[in-house]
């Protein structure tokens, strides 16, 4: 691998400075359906939340939560997060 393609590789483990959103590097996961609620009810499970405790610990520098609705009527499928009450 010549030298050019290296640096380009060890660049993406850097930190990203900018002031807005510094990051520690330039990895970012992903927003995904996992369906994490614990029921109908909208609540985070125990299980999701190892989950994103895992990808946070994992060393990406950013981390895109999954979709979550603001109202009833907002919630597209089962299992989905909701963010439509404050209970």
């Amino acid at each position: 691998m010549d030298m050019d393609k290296r640096q380009q590789i060890l660049a993406l483990f850097g930190a990203f400075d900018n002031p807005s959103l510094p990051l520690r590097n330039r990895f970012v996961r992903a927003a995904t359906y996992m369906a994490g609620a614990a029921d109908g009810s909208g609540e985070l499970s125990e299980a999701e939340i190892g989950r994103c405790a895992e990808v946070a610990a994992g060393g990406a520098g950013l981390v895109i939560s999954g979709s979550a609705y603001i109202s009833q009527e907002g919630k597209s499928a089962p299992r989905q997060w909701g963010l439509h009450c404050d209970e």
